[in-house]
């Protein structure tokens, strides 16, 4: 994984640069999700500011962002792409989801999220 950064702006309602919000909370961001260009337009200005995350916060990031992809997976999902047991096939999650790395546990956990709504 890329070193992950938080990016917060300084103003509570919030910044645009570079065709993104960036929120008061902040966002993360991969290092390699910008492009040269972008994080220099970003270092310079005033009203954000660039936070390393540390790994573990990372992870659980990633982990949050992937299981919100999913329940929104879900819902778009044909009903062949369920298996016997009902639960959502690997393959067709990962065919609609190509840029999130999705485990079987990942799922399990996100469709039993589902299922308790």
């Amino acid at each position: 994984m890329t070193q992950m950064l938080r990016i917060r702006a300084t103003q509570p309602e919030g910044r645009y640069r570079c065709g993104r919000r960036w929120t008061a909370e902040g966002v993360l961001v991969e290092q390699g999700e910008l492009e040269e260009a972008q994080w220099a337009a970003i270092a310079g200005d005033p009203l954000l500011k660039v936070e390393p995350v540390d790994a573990g916060e990372a992870s659980e990031a990633v982990e949050t962002e992937a299981a919100a992809a999913l329940a929104s997976a879900f819902a778009q999902l044909a009903p062949e792409e369920f298996d016997a047991a009902g639960k959502p096939k690997l393959d067709a999650l990962r065919a609609l989801l190509p840029g999130v790395k999705i485990s079987a546990a990942l799922r399990d956990q996100a469709w039993a999220a589902a299922q308790a709504k």
